[in-house]
Parts: structure tokens; sequence; C-alpha cells
């Protein structure tokens, strides 16, 4: 499920480094949306996908980020019928890379599947992205948004 969505990175110096942000393209893996039959069940969605971000920051000396990841997102509720507002939570793993600056980074995440049928995914989420280099610079908060579409039917 190819996707598409629109990424604001905070890191901890905003003062010279900004607030970065731009469009993100993200590929689903795999997605699963089950209604469950009890709460021993497991998640109802689980959702793990890859995403490709260039982020632009506002300040002028600044440079580009490009921002790499791979998630897993599970629904904190196992028996959920609804197609809207299901909370989940979840992990991002990759990294951030510059010119003359990358690191390995990974970011707890919580957010919203906004709505999720069979053929779209739309997810609202918010993180905070710890860097395991320059730590106290670069990490911080992400926020973004997402839609995913089922381009192939079986």
């Amino acid at each position: 499920m190819p996707g598409v969505g629109y990424k604001v990175y905070t890191p901890k110096r905003m003062d010279s480094l900004g607030t970065y942000q731009g469009v993100s393209t993200e590929f689903v893996i795999y997605a699963r949306a089950r209604k469950g039959v009890s709460w021993k069940s497991g998640p109802s969605r689980v959702k793990t996908y890859g995403n490709l971000s260039i982020l632009k920051s506002d300040a002028n000396n600044a440079r580009d980020i490009f921002n790499v990841n791979i998630g897993l997102n599970l629904s904190f509720e196992a028996v959920a019928k609804r197609k809207f507002g299901i909370p989940y939570f979840g992990l991002e793993l990759g990294g951030l890379f510059q010119r003359d600056f990358s690191s390995l980074q990974f970011t707890p995440v919580v957010g919203i599947q906004l709505l999720s049928t069979r053929f779209l995914i739309w997810t609202a989420q918010a993180g905070y992205n710890y860097t395991l280099k320059y730590f106290d610079q670069y990490s911080g908060m992400q926020y973004s948004s997402t839609v995913n579409l089922l381009l192939w039917n079986n």
C-alpha cells in the first residue's frame, strides 16, 4: 500500500537547527484489520511500514535532513469493530542523514487511525525521536500524518 504524508520534526536545538518539515513517502509492508473475538486475541490493527522523508529546516544555515524508517504500529484494542478513531502505539527505527552528520535513531510513537478501511489507512501520530549521536541536539518531537491506498486487490 503506497502512501504519502507530511512530517514535522522539532529537535532540541531549535535555536540553531530550526524546525524541519516535509513530504514523506510510505509503503505499508503488512497490514491487518480484524474484528477480534475476545480481548485475549491481540491487537485488532497491525501495520508494518517503511518511510522516506527529505525534511527542510526553517533556519537559514541548517541543511536538509534525509530521514528513513521502518515501523510497527499495534492498536490498543483487541476488539475494534469501527473503522475510525482507533488508537495505537508503535516504534520506528531508522536514521537521520545530513552531509556532515548521520545517526541511527528510534522513535516510540502513539497515534490514531483516523480512518481504516480495506482500501485506505489514514493515520496521525506523534513520537519522541531519540538519536544515538548528538543526543542533546538532534533528539526531539516528531509529528506526522499519512494516507495509504490499496491499489491492487486480490
